[in-house]
């Protein structure tokens, strides 16, 4: 018996696909257009595009943590598996507003955060003297 259906293989869109992991890696539009060098505008733009060039997923994936393939072959589950397993310098990388700080190694945090309070306590120490 011959189907009269002809199911088309489902198209993939990959711009939409970058929105979605974006959402759950919790990056708004204008961070990681920011990251990419972009305009939110542009990146907007490129979210909605069905078809990405492979350079740019390259930059994108990168940023997102992710690899071309998790983009491309979008699967709700693998991307979180992902996400929560990829370790790299996405890893050791603070977002504080307009800045980023980044840690090699957690010892560089714990001297900076030793050299902060150091500078702290001299500040007292020198208001103490003076009264």
């Amino acid at each position: 018996m011959e189907s009269k259906f002809h199911l088309k293989p489902k198209k993939v869109h990959l711009g939409r696909n970058i929105a979605r992991i974006r959402a759950y890696r919790g990056i708004k539009q204008t961070t990681l257009a920011t990251e990419l060098s972009w305009t939110q505008q542009q990146l907007s733009s490129l979210e909605k595009q069905e078809d990405i060039a492979d350079d740019i997923l390259e930059q994108v994936a990168d940023i997102l943590g992710v690899t071309i393939e998790i983009i491309k072959e979008f699967d709700e589950r693998a991307v979180i598996y992902n996400i929560n397993n990829y370790n790299d310098i996405h890893d050791n990388v603070f977002n504080a507003g307009a800045s980023t700080i980044t840690y090699s190694e957690p010892s560089d945090k714990i001297i900076d955060l030793y050299e902060r309070l150091l500078n702290l306590l001299e500040i007292e120490k020198s208001k103490t003297n003076q009264k």
